[in-house]
This record gives structure tokens, sequence and C-alpha cells, in this order.
């Protein structure tokens, strides 16, 4: 029982605390606080579900920011590595083409004699 509400609610003689205990019986949030309490003694679904609850939540919602986190950087990296692999085979094929225009032009000629690239 609190002091200073039954001095708010009577003289302190003893009344105060009996009226503070009757209005406090017959609060709306008392009542619910009563059930809620009933509840939970028989199931143990507010002191042990709701926690475990908002764990799981917590845990899933995190869970699928990492993941779609590493489908991201896996469908980055796959779009890059294609990329690279294009330009790898554009560049191939303009020498090929580039190789192929100057074949018709390429004949074999012997270096100089002090030419320092020939080999011994």
């Amino acid at each position: 029982f609190n002091k200073r509400a039954a001095a708010m609610v009577g003289t302190g003689n003893g009344m105060g605390e009996a009226i503070w205990n009757r209005m406090w019986a017959f609060t709306p949030f008392r009542r619910k606080y009563l059930l809620l309490s009933r509840f939970d003694k028989r199931t143990g679904f507010v002191t042990v579900g709701a926690p475990m609850v908002g764990v799981m939540m917590g845990t899933i919602f995190v869970a699928t920011i990492i993941i779609d986190r590493q489908y991201e950087i896996r469908a980055k990296r796959i779009k890059s590595v294609t990329q690279r692999e294009l330009s790898l085979q554009e560049e191939h094929e303009a020498l090929e083409r580039f190789l192929l225009d100057t074949e018709e032009d390429y004949e074999m000629k012997a270096l100089p004699p002090g030419s320092k690239a020939t080999i011994a």
C-alpha cells in the first residue's frame, strides 16, 4: 500500500487505504492485468512465449536481410564476370579480324646480318 496515495485519498486513518484498494480493484487496467496474469500462470505465454516470438521475428528479419545481400552480391559478381568474358571475346574477335586482314600483306624476310635480334 502506498502511504502517499492514502494521504491524497483520505485522512490517513485507515479509511484512505480501503478507498484506494477499492478504487484499484475495479479499474479496467487492474482487471486486464489480473486476467493476463492468470492466463500467464496457466500457459506461460507472456513470460516465455512473447519474448521467444520477438527473438524469432528479429532473427528472421536479420537473416532475410543477410541472405538478400548475399544474393545481390552474387548477381553483381556474375554480371561483372559475364561482362569481362564478353569484352575479352570481343577483343579476341577483333584481333582475329585484324590478323586475317593483314595475312595477305605478310611476307617472310630475313633480318639483316648486323641486327642484334638474330638467333645464334
